[in-house]
Order: C-alpha cells, then sequence, then structure tokens
C-alpha cells in the first residue's frame, strides 16, 4: 500500500474512534475533547485519544507544514476552557518494530 494510501485509510478511520471509545469505554474526558476536536478543526489528517486508562492522551497526525497552526488552535481552544496549557510532544512517522538481531547466534555473540 502506498504512503498515500495509507494516509488516506488512517484519515478516515480516525474519525470513528474517540466517539467510540467516549461513548463505549467511558475513558475520555473533556480536556481530550477538545483537544481532538481541535487539531480536526485545524486540519489535521486524523486525531483521536489514547491510553485513557493511564490519564490519556490525544495524538494527531499532521503535516510538518501545519504543526504550528495546530498546536495553536489546540493552546486557543484549551485557553478559552480556562484549561491548564497543553503540553506537545512532536514525532516524526518512521519504519514499524522490526528484529535488530537476525539470529540467537548473533545475540550470543554480542
Amino acid at each position: 500500500m502506498s504512503p498515500i494510501s495509507r494516509l488516506a485509510t488512517t484519515k478516515a478511520a480516525a474519525p470513528r474512534v474517540t466517539p467510540i471509545t467516549r461513548a463505549d469505554c467511558e475513558v475520555s474526558c473533556p480536556e481530550l475533547d477538545v483537544a481532538v476536536s481541535a487539531v480536526r478543526a485545524a486540519g489535521a489528517h486524523g486525531a483521536r485519544m489514547t491510553g485513557g486508562a493511564f490519564g490519556g492522551s490525544a495524538i494527531a497526525l499532521v503535516d510538518a507544514t501545519a504543526t504550528r497552526a495546530v498546536m495553536d488552535a489546540v493552546e486557543e481552544a484549551f485557553a478559552k476552557y480556562d484549561y491548564a496549557p497543553p503540553m506537545f510532544l512532536l514525532a516524526t512517522a518512521s519504519a514499524g518494530a522490526r528484529p535488530i538481531l537476525e539470529s540467537s547466534t548473533e545475540m550470543e555473540q554480542s
């Protein structure tokens, strides 16, 4: 699947996830709902909450050129509701997990 096809699939699926998680699992909170709504409105390809059992976070798929605008949108939305300022962790998409050692023999030698 091409990167563009994967992006389209991710973008199509992301809006369905947070409402399901919020309604069925009751693990969201107003701050996460506001963050997800703000990033979507600011042009993110997709956004959802994650880690609800551990306090939760919002994760968004955003073009690098839109990062600052999306962050600004979340900060403005949080200020509107008098929430504490949000924290951001920027990451770059990369290849998935894979073995770093080829065989058990290599493990024994290291």
